[in-house]
C-alpha cells in the first residue's frame, strides 16, 4: 500500500463546497450536498503505474493474455466495511441497508426493487434518518455525508507493469455490478492487436449495458451510469 499527502485532495473539495455552497440562504441542505463523485486517477511512467481511488469506481489491470492474472488497483469504498463503519459511526453518522430496514414509500421504492435484483447494500445515513443515503463512504462532494464520517481521502496502490499488452481499465460501478473483472479485460483483449482503446471502451459498455436491460427488464429499475476508459500499456 502507498500513502502519499492527501491535502490537495481535501482542499480541493473544500473549495468546491465554498464555490458552490452547500446550504441555502435559510440554512437548509441543498441539492448539491447531497451531489458529489467517485473518484479513479492513474498515472503511468516508465512501466510503474500509481492508481489513487475513492469511491466504488475500479481500476483494473490485465493481460497482456486472456490466462494472465488480473489486478484490481482500487478499493470499492463501501460504508458496510468494518473500517469505513467505525469511521462513520464515531462521526455520528449510521450505516443502514434501506432495502431491509426502511418502510416501503415510495421515496424508497426504486431503491428496493433495484435490491430484490443486486445485493442488499450498506448506506451513510444521518442519525435516525434514511438520507442521504449514500452508498459509498469516500467520495468528492456529497458535503451532508462528510458531516457523517464519509471522507474525501483516497486510496493508493502501486504496480510494476508487464509490459506491451496489458490493458488497464476504469469504469464505474455500472459496469462492475454486471461484469467480473476478468470479462471485462477478455473483451478488451480482443482488440490488443489494433490497439484500438476507443473501440475496447465502447465494447465494454456496449455489453454492460445489454446485461443491465436483461436484468432490469420491466422492472422499472434505472440503469447505472456506465462508462470507462480503456488504456493499452505501451
Amino acid at each position: 500500500m502507498v500513502t502519499c499527502d492527501v491535502g490537495y485532495a481535501v482542499k480541493l473539495d473544500a473549495d468546491a463546497a465554498g464555490a458552490l455552497g452547500i446550504v441555502d440562504a435559510k440554512g437548509r441542505h441543498s441539492t448539491l450536498s447531497q451531489s458529489g463523485a467517485s473518484v479513479t486517477i492513474a498515472l503511468y511512467k516508465g512501466g510503474r503505474l500509481l492508481v489513487a481511488g475513492l469511491g466504488d469506481t475500479r481500476a483494473i489491470l490485465g493481460g497482456p493474455s486472456k490466462s494472465s492474472a488480473v489486478r484490481v488497483m482500487t478499493q470499492t469504498h463501501s460504508p458496510a466495511d468494518p473500517k469505513e463503519k467505525q469511521r462513520i459511526e464515531q462521526s455520528g453518522g449510521q450505516v443502514r441497508v434501506i432495502a431491509e430496514e426502511a418502510p416501503r414509500s415510495t421515496m424508497f421504492a426504486e431503491i428496493v426493487r433495484r435490491e430484490t435484483i443486486f445485493p442488499s447494500s450498506a448506506r451513510v445515513c444521518a442519525p435516525g434518518e434514511w438520507q442521504p443515503g449514500l452508498a459509498i463512504s469516500r467520495a468528492f462532494g456529497d458535503y451532508w455525508a462528510k458531516e457523517i464520517g464519509v471522507t474525501v481521502e483516497p486510496e493508493f496502490q502501486a504496480a510494476v507493469t508487464g509490459g506491451r499488452g496489458q490493458v488497464l481499465i476504469i469504469a464505474s460501478d455500472g459496469v462492475w455490478d454486471v461484469m467480473e473483472s476478468q470479462k471485462a479485460v477478455d473483451l478488451c483483449l480482443e482488440f490488443s492487436a489494433t490497439q484500438d482503446a476507443e473501440a475496447a471502451a465502447d465494447s465494454l459498455v456496449h455489453t454492460a449495458r445489454l446485461e443491465w436491460e436483461r436484468l432490469v427488464k420491466n422492472s422499472g429499475i434505472t440503469i447505472d451510469d456506465i462508462s470507462a476508459m480503456v488504456v493499452f500499456l505501451p
